[in-house]
């Protein structure tokens, strides 16, 4: 009897990504010719999932990077221990004079992930397989130094006593108005 994830199984243990699997362990790029829609953030899932390790998928739009977190979501709907996140590229409409915050702190978020994972060997341990999903306009544009991630964003727990003119400073420079 097959399960109904049975196909992921087969893509995960395929001899071919065998072959994918060793070349990304050695390092470097990787490239694989002919696949075309969901096979690739297929075969990117599968080999994170191999090789135990952050990849980091390309695609040329922003909403394929969106297709390609939808079809992501697959491994761990199979219960395979997958992550996904979007790189957003920082985007303006028309008649807007300044980005999105939702998708700066979105950004923020991912610089913060890697650079920790990069510090700091215990959280980089603890990270299951994960996927990055980039469209090419995000990869050209910066992001902030690591080291300067403490004064873009503030962490704040439940019962965490913060005089309430400390985060209005921190709002005020980062750009939010009081209303």
């Amino acid at each position: 009897m097959t399960s109904a994830h049975d196909w992921l199984r087969r893509l995960i243990d395929s001899p071919t990504l065998d072959t994918l699997s060793h070349r990304v362990q050695a390092g470097g790029r990787v490239p694989a010719r002919g696949s075309l829609g969901s096979s690739t953030a297929l075969l990117t899932g599968a080999l994170a999932l191999r090789t135990n390790r952050p990849i980091l998928l390309v695609v040329p739009h922003l909403d394929d990077a969106d297709d390609a977190l939808d079809d992501l979501e697959l491994f761990p709907l199979a219960g395979r221990p997958l992550d996904s996140e979007r790189l957003g590229a920082l985007e303006m409409l028309p008649g807007e004079t300044s980005v999105s915050l939702e998708l700066l702190a979105e950004r923020l978020a991912v610089v913060a992930k890697l650079a920790r994972a990069r510090t700091d060997k215990a959280v980089a341990a603890s990270l299951r397989p994960w996927v990055l999903v980039a469209p090419i306009q995000a990869l050209m544009q910066s992001v902030p130094e690591p080291s300067s991630l403490d004064k873009l964003s503030i962490s704040l727990s439940p019962g965490q006593n913060l005089p309430p003119t400390k985060l209005m400073d921190w709002l005020a420079d980062a750009g939010y108005q009081r209303v």
